[in-house]
Formats: C-alpha cells, sequence, structure tokens
C-alpha cells in the first residue's frame, strides 16, 4: 500500500490532521494548511480499480456502477448542455469519458476527443465517435501534444480518482486555449459523518470547498467560478469553471450562475434543457417550476432513461410520503396522547383546586369554631373568677 500521508498534492504542505474514517477502514487525513482531503494509504496500482468490473459493479457495490448507461445519462447530460451553451462548436476533450455518452450528446459541430482507462470503455466510446487521444491524463505525452488544443474540457467526477490532485488540474488546464473553458465536479466533504466515506470508496480525495478555492487562487492562479450543489438525500457536489483567459473565465462563471440560479420560466431553449439536466436528471430536484419545464423539451430528450429517473424520482417521493405519513400518524397519536394527558392533568388540577378550595373552607370554618370556643372559654374562666371572688 502506498502512502501519501507525507505531502499534500494540492499545496505541498506537510502537516496531516484525522479527518474521517471511511465504511472500509480506511482513514481520510486532511492537510491543515489548504483543508484538502486524501486518503491514508491505497494500492499503488490504482488503475486496476477501473478495470472490467468497474462498469458492472454489483447493486449497492460501494465501488463502480452496476448501470452505468443510465448514470451517465444522468450524471453528463448537463454538462453537455453546458458546453454547447458556452461554445458553440469546436474541439472538446472528455477527461475520463467512459463509454463517450458526454461527447455523444454534443451533437453536430464538435470534434469529439475522450480520455479513458477503462479499455472496455474507451472502445465503446470510439464506437461513438469519439477519437481517444490517452488512457491516462497525466500521460506526459498528453501535455506535449495538446496542450492548448480544446475550445472545451469536461472532467466530471475524475480529479478524485487520479493520485496527484493537483498536477491533475494543471494538466486538464493546460489543454485549454487561451478562451478554452474547463467544466469540472467534484465531491465535496462537508461534515465527519459525510455520506462519501460510505460510497465511491475507489475515490482517493476528499476534496472541500477551501481545498478547491486554495489550489486556484493560490497554486493555478486561476479565475473559479463554482457552487456547492446539495443531491437530494445523499450529499454535496462542487461544480465549477475556469479558462486561462481572466475575461473568458468571468463571462463563462456569469453564465453559470445565471443559469442555474434563473427563474425557470426566464429561460429558453438550449438554457431550458440544461436546467432539466442540471436540477432534475442529475440532482433530483423535483420541484414544480423544473418539472413544468417537460412541454419544453425535444423529442430526443426522451429515452428510456430519463423515464427511469423520472420513475425512479416519483417512486422515491411516494416512498418517502409514506415515510412522512407514518410519521404524522406518530406525531398525532402523541398529540392525542400528551391531550389526554392534558386533560387528565387539567382534571386533577380541577379536583385538586376545589380539594384545597373545600379545605381552606374547612380551615376557616376550624378558624372560626376555635375563636368561638377560644371566646367561650374566655367566658367560663371570667365567671370563675368573679365566682370566686
Amino acid at each position: 500500500m502506498k502512502h501519501y500521508d507525507n505531502i499534500c498534492t494540492v499545496c505541498g504542505a506537510y502537516k496531516f490532521l484525522p479527518f474521517g474514517q471511511r465504511s472500509d477502514g480506511i482513514r481520510v487525513l486532511q492537510c491543515g494548511e489548504c483543508g484538502h482531503g486524501i486518503v491514508e494509504q491505497f494500492q499503488d496500482d490504482v488503475k486496476s480499480l477501473y478495470g472490467a468490473g468497474y462498469f458492472s459493479a454489483p447493486p449497492d457495490c460501494p465501488v463502480g456502477y452496476s448501470d452505468y448507461a443510465s448514470a451517465a445519462d444522468q450524471g453528463v447530460a448537463w454538462a453537455a448542455s453546458l458546453v454547447r451553451i458556452l461554445k458553440s462548436g469546436g474541439d472538446v476533450l472528455d477527461i475520463g469519458c467512459a463509454n463517450g455518452r458526454a461527447l455523444q450528446l454534443l451533437g453536430d459541430g464538435y470534434n469529439r476527443f475522450g480520455i479513458e482507462l477503462n479499455e472496455d470503455m474507451a472502445q465503446q466510446a470510439e464506437q461513438a465517435g469519439a477519437r481517444i487521444i490517452a488512457r491516462d491524463l497525466l500521460d506526459s505525452r498528453v501535455k506535449e501534444i495538446y496542450a492548448g488544443s480544446f475550445d472545451a474540457v469536461l472532467a466530471i467526477a475524475v480529479f478524485e480518482h487520479i493520485p496527484d490532485f493537483g498536477e491533475a488540474f494543471r494538466t486538464a488546464t493546460s489543454l485549454l486555449k487561451p478562451d478554452g473553458v474547463l467544466v469540472f465536479e467534484l465531491p465535496l466533504i462537508q461534515a465527519a459523518g459525510d455520506v462519501w466515506y460510505r460510497s465511491s470508496l475507489e475515490h482517493l480525495h476528499y476534496p472541500t470547498r477551501s481545498s478547491i478555492e486554495y489550489l486556484f487562487r493560490e497554486i493555478l492562479h486561476l479565475s473559479l467560478t463554482g457552487s456547492v450543489i446539495d443531491v437530494q438525500d445523499f450529499g454535496s457536489i462542487y461544480v465549477g469553471l475556469t479558462s486561462p483567459d481572466v475575461e473568458t473565465a468571468r463571462l463563462a462563471g456569469a453564465e453559470y450562475l445565471r443559469l442555474t440560479s434563473a427563474g425557470p420560466a426566464s429561460l429558453c431553449g438550449e438554457e431550458i434543457r440544461f436546467r432539466w439536466y442540471f436540477d432534475l436528471m442529475h440532482f433530483g430536484r423535483s420541484r414544480p417550476e423544473i418539472l413544468a419545464l417537460y412541454r419544453h423539451l425535444k423529442p430526443e430528450d426522451w429515452n428510456a432513461f430519463t423515464l427511469r429517473r423520472l420513475f425512479d424520482l416519483w417512486a422515491f417521493r411516494e416512498e418517502k410520503l409514506k415515510h412522512i405519513e407514518a410519521y404524522l400518524a406518530e406525531v398525532e397519536k402523541a398529540r392525542d396522547w400528551h391531550a389526554e394527558r392534558a386533560a387528565a392533568l387539567d382534571q386533577a388540577r380541577t379536583h385538586g383546586e376545589e380539594t384545597i378550595a373545600e379545605l381552606r373552607q374547612r380551615l376557616r370554618d376550624a378558624e372560626s369554631a376555635r375563636d368561638e370556643y377560644a371566646a367561650q372559654l374566655d367566658a367560663i374562666r371570667t365567671h370563675l373568677e368573679e365566682s370566686l371572688t
């Protein structure tokens, strides 16, 4: 097992602190300087994790995909749509392209390039029209041959798998044309018991927002626009955009923020498709205003994976409603119990107040009788004193 607890691959610092522990027992350490998280140790041959079985893992397996075809449509369609908005054509590279689905979704007007470690997936990507330029992003020939070559680079759920996190970003951004745009997505750690410690256990890196921002500000010296997205009933993801050109980075970032925050009714054309894929298909946000966008989708947007995702979300929502209804029933039961207890307490209080009132009256009567007896005793004493005299 190889140890990476001696130097941070983001900032180069040597001080690490405990950060968490995964469900497989492997500890995660956090850099004391930039806040980046990394597993304490991992096997030397990381590439072996991504063999033939990675994209056909058993259901509920914490490593790999059991149904990548469906996951791809859910996970990368938004990125392809965003590229279509930001770049009307050109050369696009997808790092970790798998079967090339994101590149395929670009449509006409784009030259498609990919980097993919898994041999079977690389072949599928080529069959889908992508040109595989390398199997490993950090192959020195990638930067030598393709530096400054691409109008857009995608890296969706990729960098957390690469041993040298910082170098992966340096290489990816070096492949951009001066006005090219990098669109990336990362898992984000926000709490000690984060879901990412129990899922996708092939990850080597556990980024935080502070470590991502540190990397761009202090190491890469590139402008960054990003946002933290909470996946419904799961964990958090960081989506970021950058460019070697400051103005391109600013415009692309502003457009991304507009597309993700504007009222859905104000969007049109490809913007609608992006928001549908981003909010609903990828992040599971089934709000009424997002669901209403279906009216503006194209026929090709409706496929088996889209329908399956919608039915999955529907089934999940129904199951959640059942839990809520069961919870409400328990709450109502508890409310009724407390109401009965309150009524019983009120009755006991009323009875107690009546008893106290009765006792007070008895006390007053006793005091009155005492005073009367005292007066009688005084009269008798006076009479006896008078008789004796």
